[in-house]
């Protein structure tokens, strides 16, 4: 088995900004292709978990821009599973330059879920599948992706709410973790988004949202960092935080 799954493409822009910089929206969009893709090498892929009438789920991931990478620039993104933690399965990512260099590491945490009754599962239920053997054990960051805590002093004030549409669902029935991204960036103020460059990004998916409820949206910036939390009434959806 290769220790490695790899992708290489350039930059399309409508995956760049206002500045010709990769979005981070659309590194999660890349990631998640490259877990699709991940899965199925390893074995476990959709249609594998299917039979079980399971799909994996994103819960947590920490992502590090290390450089600039621009529009039409030349990249490999490769992905690797690296076994089980506690209820977690590990996937990391490196996003390489055309020069071989990283430009980008990200580490990210998943669960299974029965697609019926929506609840997480245990791999080792599983019959006939060993998920938590890793395909390779090298670590891109020092820790698996955080837990996202707003600093206990910070005050989040609600600046935006978004009513979940059509172009927001994916084929598990409910948001698709890149929009989440792309809302928190929109929560944040302009000045920050659109003259600053992002440097990292961590999310905690914490529950669905699904076709036709309003997601609240509160902003603070604390401790040097910007934090976005998703509500649908008083039950929280998801934490980010964004260092700039």
């Amino acid at each position: 088995m290769e220790k490695k799954i790899s992708y290489s493409t350039e930059i399309p822009c409508f995956m760049a900004d206002r500045h010709k910089l990769l979005r981070p929206v659309s590194f999660f969009d890349l990631a998640q292709q490259m877990a699709m893709v991940g899965g199925e090498y390893c074995g476990f892929g959709e249609e594998v978990l299917g039979k079980f009438g399971v799909v994996w789920v994103l819960a947590r991931m920490d992502v590090k821009f290390l450089k600039p990478v621009h529009r039409d620039d030349k990249i490999t993104i490769n992905t690797w599973h690296r076994g089980q933690q506690s209820i977690f399965f590990i996937r990391d990512y490196e996003l390489l330059d055309e020069s071989g260099e990283r430009a980008a590491v990200s580490t990210s945490s998943w669960i299974l879920m029965n697609f019926e009754t929506r609840r997480a599962v245990r791999g080792d239920r599983l019959e006939g599948l060993n998920l938590g053997d890793p395909q390779n054990e090298e670590r891109v960051t020092e820790e698996d992706a955080r837990k996202v805590v707003v600093p206990r002093d910070a005050v989040l004030q609600k600046v935006d709410e978004h009513r979940v549409a059509y172009s927001d669902i994916d084929v598990n029935q409910h948001v698709n973790n890149a929009r989440y991204i792309a809302w928190a960036m929109d929560a944040i103020p302009e000045e920050v988004v659109n003259d600053r460059p992002v440097s990292e990004v961590s999310i905690n998916f914490i529950k669905e949202a699904v076709p036709g409820e309003v997601v609240d949206l509160y902003h603070v910036e604390a401790e040097g960092a910007h934090y976005v939390e998703g509500k649908v009434a008083d039950s929280v959806i998801f934490t980010t935080r964004f260092v700039f």
